[in-house]
C-alpha cells in the first residue's frame, strides 16, 4: 500500500474500486431515440388536447340543439293536445 507524503499514513488503493455512478449500470439508449418518443409523445398530447376541446364545444352545441328539440316538442304536443280538446268539445256539441 502507498503512504502519504505528507502524514506518512497508508493511502487507500483505487484499483478495484468502482465509482458509485457505476455499481448501476444505465441501461445503453440513444438520446436521439429518446426525443424522439418524447416529441412524438408531446405531439400526441396536443393533438388529443385539441380534440378534447372540439369534442367539449361540440358536446356544447349538441346539448343546447337538443334544448331547443325539448322546447319545440313541449310546444308541439301542448298544441295537439289543444288541438284534441276542441275537437272533442266540437264533437260533444253536436
Amino acid at each position: 500500500m502507498a503512504r502519504n507524503e505528507l502524514t506518512a499514513e497508508p493511502v487507500p488503493s483505487i484499483v478495484g474500486r468502482v465509482a458509485p455512478w457505476e455499481a448501476y449500470p444505465v441501461p445503453n439508449f440513444d438520446l436521439d431515440t429518446l426525443e424522439r418518443q418524447v416529441d412524438e409523445l408531446i405531439r400526441t398530447c396536443r393533438q388529443l388536447r385539441e380534440e378534447n376541446n372540439s369534442l367539449r364545444v361540440r358536446q356544447d352545441h349538441l346539448v343546447a340543439e337538443r334544448a331547443e328539440l325539448i322546447e319545440k316538442t313541449e310546444l308541439a304536443r301542448g298544441r295537439v293536445e289543444s288541438m284534441i280538446s276542441r275537437l272533442k268539445s266540437m264533437e260533444e256539441g253536436i
